[in-house]
């Protein structure tokens, strides 16, 4: 190699040494500057928007089992205490570790220093806990009551009624999802007694305490200290859960507008059909259940002919009645409903917009069902109900106390 080559080949690898060098500070410079930003912006806005809580779920949706893999990442929560801003807590347990994914967490919280770990054994599962480097050791966990949705909105609303009864005497929150049923019919929001959670995550570990009859009230399912997060279930369909919190309730089980401006539109036409007004009459809704209760085979029973005569009778004397009469068996209602009284029957409605519009009326003739019960919940007014719900030696009725008195307001009317 001549001089002159030897001297093109130092400066081709000066300028090689150079651009390698500048690459590698541009990319410590963008990493600085993210892992300032995470740590700056995770004090700003709701817990929920912070870097750590979008690195906690962005995982959470992507692990596997794997020797490679991070694990299980829990964020606790984020705590005020005197003289400092939010901190935040994150607790990586029961993960498979090994030197690639312990590095990779120290890289993105550097400001983090790692207390209890047990990684001296990096194959094994670990108990590892990161803290702020200015906080102790002496967190505070927050815990939660849960359900599990099954059934219909009848079902349902008995489910978030009473898992809010029981959060509220406990001081606890009621964890709500936001694609859940309930809340995408209700204007449910965030208050002292119930979480809205995107991933529900909160619940993940929960301790199931189970009703001993559907229908009735079980004071062991809500005998719990508020140590822990517990699911509580699976039906809960009694009032006595819920009694003590449902002037809250009624404030909460607001119906969205789009629901309730369909009710709304829907009562004016009628008002308008008899050319009346609300102050001139008394709405009186009817729910008719009929469908899969006909022959069930399972021991229901629907409301007769007769009891709905006798029940438009009950209210002939109030003010100018007009029975607003929704079912899923239109036909029947059709052919049995009373001749002689101001009968309105509805149909081609979704059936939050029926409940809606029930909610709307003065009064409630119920049928029979979770359904039927809470169009008279709403209704706030005069209830009557089909005292005979289930055939008294079906296997169905122990789901009920002795004297349906757990399930039907003692203060309905049973004809």
């Amino acid at each position: 190699m001549t001089t002159h080559e030897s001297i093109e080949y130092v400066i081709l690898c000066y300028f090689i040494i150079a651009d390698l060098a500048y690459v590698v500070a541009s990319l410590f410079a963008m990493l600085i500057t993210a892992v300032s930003l995470i740590i700056m912006t995770n004090h700003v806005g709701p817990a929920q928007y912070s870097p750590i809580r979008i690195i906690n779920d962005t995982i959470r949706k992507h692990q596997v089992s794997s020797n490679n893999v991070i694990g299980t990442i829990d964020l606790d929560k984020s705590m005020e205490t005197p003289n400092s801003k939010r901190k935040t807590y994150i607790s990586i347990a029961h993960a498979e570790w090994n030197t690639s994914s312990l590095l990779t967490w120290r890289n993105i919280v550097p400001s983090l220093k790692t207390v209890n770990t047990g990684m001296s054994k990096l194959s094994s599962v670990a108990k590892t806990t990161f803290l702020p480097v200015s906080t102790t050791t002496n967190m505070s966990k927050e815990f939660y009551v849960c359900v599990k949705y099954i059934g219909r909105i009848g079902n349902k609303l008995f489910q978030f009624a009473s898992g809010y009864g029981i959060a509220a005497s406990k001081g606890m929150k009621l964890v709500v999802g936001v694609n859940d049923k309930i809340y995408q019919i209700f204007q449910i929001k965030d208050n002292k007694n119930i979480l809205i959670s995107t991933y529900k995550h909160e619940c993940d570990s929960a301790i199931f305490r189970r009703e001993h009859q559907a229908s009735a009230y079980d004071e062991n399912v809500e005998d719990f200290k508020p140590n822990a997060t517990y699911r509580v279930g699976r039906y809960l369909q009694s009032w006595k859960y819920f009694h003590n919190v449902s002037r809250e309730l009624r404030e909460i089980l607001r119906f969205r507008s789009h629901i309730q401006t369909k009710a709304d539109n829907i009562m004016e036409n009628i008002l308008r059909k008899y050319n009346t007004s609300r102050e001139t009459v008394t709405l009186i809704a009817i729910h008719v259940r009929r469908g899969d209760m006909v022959n069930s085979g399972h021991g229901y029973l629907v409301a007769t002919k007769e009891y709905f005569e006798k029940a438009i009778q009950f209210f002939s004397s109030y003010l100018s009645p007009v029975y607003v009469v929704c079912s899923n068996g239109l036909a029947w209602s059709k052919a049995n409903m009373p001749k002689n009284y101001t009968v309105e029957l509805i149909y081609g409605n979704s059936p939050e917009e029926d409940l809606a519009l029930m909610a709307s009326c003065d009064h409630m003739i119920s049928s029979v069902g979770s359904y039927s019960w809470w169009a008279g919940w709403f209704t706030n007014g005069t209830v009557t109900y089909y005292k005979w719900p289930i055939v008294e030696d079906s296997k169905r009725r122990i789901a009920y106390s002795s004297d349906y008195m757990d399930y039907f307001y003692p203060h309905w009317i049973g004809l």
